[in-house]
């Protein structure tokens, strides 16, 4: 059977639905069994469970909502398990139903089965419903919404009508108007006319005096640059003087220092040497005053060593 309500979450359903089943049973008929008072409470419970999850499937399947409404199949599935062990357990009139014979969990299986393609019947048939009331409810927000554009079509055709009535009044009166105004019109334009040959003639005095202007500015601009060439050309000159003087001094320089440097260096050896001899005389002396000076230290150290002795 194929349905997009047939997931493989409703499969395992199937198989928690024969698991509670059986334990249903083993659990109610342990220890000599349970009132049949108290099953019953149990059995209002789960068909009250039963009738939400049922509801709440047939609810989703109408809105379109497949993937809850499966999940909401296969939860109902797992309570019919426990239902269904409870209804048998009370027909059974204090009969035992053995939870381990085979013959039970077949039944169950089969009774599963049979459960699963009539809840998967309604959910499609609720699924259908929903969709042909969705066409519907479509259909009617589109007639309402052609009704609403077909009155608003005749609401601007009104308005456009009143709009052109409008429009050739004001062509007319333009009409009128423009007859009026052609007389203005060709006077107005014989003294634009007049003007626009008076504004020709002083533009064409304004372009002979810039020509003239632009030849005096070219004359003048050559002087300057004329001259502007001179005064590098000096500058270069004067630039060239200096670097030839700097260059013999530089030279100069170079020869004196050369012929200079090894006398410098002659002197500044003999200073070496001076003052190395100084620093050695003045060693000598510092060891020759330590050596006159320790007999004298060591007297001192002894006496006040002798007078500590003799004190204690």
């Amino acid at each position: 059977m194929n349905s997009p309500f047939l997931t493989t979450t409703v499969y395992d359903a199937c198989t928690k639905a024969r698991v509670y089943y059986l334990n249903t049973l083993a659990r109610m008929q342990a220890n000599g069994g349970q009132p049949v008072d108290w099953m019953e409470r149990l059995q209002e419970q789960s068909r009250n469970n039963l009738e939400l999850f049922h509801q709440a499937a047939l609810q989703a399947a109408f809105n379109g909502e497949s993937s809850t409404a499966s999940n909401q199949l296969a939860v109902l599935v797992a309570e019919w398990g426990v239902y269904q062990a409870l209804s048998d357990l009370i027909n059974a009139n204090g009969m035992y139903v053995d939870p381990a014979d085979p013959d039970t969990a077949n039944d169950i299986d089969r009774a599963i089965e049979h459960q699963v393609r009539l809840l998967v019947t309604e959910l499609q048939n609720s699924a259908f419903d929903g969709e042909q009331q969705r066409k519907t409810n479509q259909a009617d927000i589109y007639a309402e919404r052609q009704t609403q554009l077909f009155g608003e079509y005749q609401k601007m055709a009104r308005e456009q009508s009143t709009l052109w009535s409008q429009v050739h009044q004001s062509q007319q009166q333009v009409i009128q108007g423009q007859q009026t105004g052609l007389s203005q019109a060709h006077h107005i334009n014989e003294q634009y006319a007049n003007t626009a040959l008076q504004g020709v003639q002083q533009a064409q005095q304004g372009v002979q005096w810039m020509v003239q202007e632009a030849a005096r500015v070219n004359q003048q601009a050559s002087q300057q640059v004329y001259q502007y060439q001179q005064g590098v050309e000096k500058m270069y000159a004067h630039g060239a003087d200096v670097m030839n003087a700097a260059l013999a001094t530089q030279e100069m320089f170079n020869e004196n220092m050369m012929q200079n440097l090894p006398r410098e260096m002659e002197k500044a050896q003999e200073e070496i040497q001076k003052k190395s001899e100084r620093r050695k005389w003045m060693n000598r002396g510092y060891c020759a005053l330590i050596l006159l000076a320790l007999p004298f230290v060591l007297y001192g150290i002894a006496w006040l060593l002798i007078r500590m002795v003799l004190h204690f």
